[in-house]
Protein backbone atom coordinates (compact mmCIF):
# COMPACT_ATOMS: atom_id res chain seq x y z
CA UNK A 1 0.00 0.00 0.00
CA UNK A 2 1.51 3.76 -0.88
CA UNK A 3 1.55 5.84 1.97
CA UNK A 4 1.14 9.56 1.39
CA UNK A 5 3.11 10.80 3.87
CA UNK A 6 6.81 10.30 4.49
CA UNK A 7 8.37 10.56 7.62
CA UNK A 8 11.98 11.85 7.83
CA UNK A 9 14.52 12.26 10.75
CA UNK A 10 15.99 15.77 11.48
CA UNK A 11 19.56 16.06 12.81
CA UNK A 12 19.24 19.06 14.68
CA UNK A 13 15.86 18.72 15.88
CA UNK A 14 15.35 17.25 19.44
CA UNK A 15 12.15 16.13 21.74
CA UNK A 16 10.94 18.43 24.47
CA UNK A 17 10.44 15.88 26.49
CA UNK A 18 13.08 13.32 26.34
CA UNK A 19 15.76 15.16 24.19
CA UNK A 20 15.40 12.39 21.58
CA UNK A 21 16.09 12.88 17.84
CA UNK A 22 12.24 13.49 16.22
CA UNK A 23 10.83 12.49 13.24
CA UNK A 24 9.53 14.82 10.80
CA UNK A 25 6.12 13.85 9.27
CA UNK A 26 4.63 15.48 6.18
CA UNK A 27 2.71 15.30 3.16
CA UNK A 28 4.41 14.00 -0.10
CA UNK A 29 2.13 15.83 -2.42
CA UNK A 30 0.81 18.56 -0.77
CA UNK A 31 2.71 21.64 -0.49
CA UNK A 32 0.80 23.41 2.13
CA UNK A 33 -0.46 21.03 4.87
CA UNK A 34 0.51 20.88 8.70
CA UNK A 35 3.41 19.21 9.75
CA UNK A 36 4.72 17.40 12.62
CA UNK A 37 7.58 16.76 15.07
CA UNK A 38 7.24 12.75 15.98
CA UNK A 39 9.25 11.14 18.62
CA UNK A 40 8.68 7.48 18.59
CA UNK A 41 10.52 7.08 22.15
CA UNK A 42 8.32 8.72 24.28
CA UNK A 43 5.67 9.15 22.16
CA UNK A 44 5.59 13.23 22.01
CA UNK A 45 3.68 14.45 18.66
CA UNK A 46 4.12 18.51 18.09
CA UNK A 47 2.77 20.70 15.25
CA UNK A 48 5.45 22.45 13.74
CA UNK A 49 5.34 26.11 14.84
CA UNK A 50 2.18 25.59 17.19
CA UNK A 51 3.57 22.93 19.77
CA UNK A 52 1.57 19.70 21.29
CA UNK A 53 -1.14 18.04 19.87
CA UNK A 54 -3.50 16.13 22.58
CA UNK A 55 -3.88 12.57 21.48
CA UNK A 56 -7.32 10.87 22.01
CA UNK A 57 -8.79 7.32 21.26
CA UNK A 58 -12.82 7.82 20.38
Amino acid sequence: MKSNFEATKKEKVYCPKCNKQVYLLSAKDIKDTPKFYICFDCKYIGQVGVGKVEVTNN
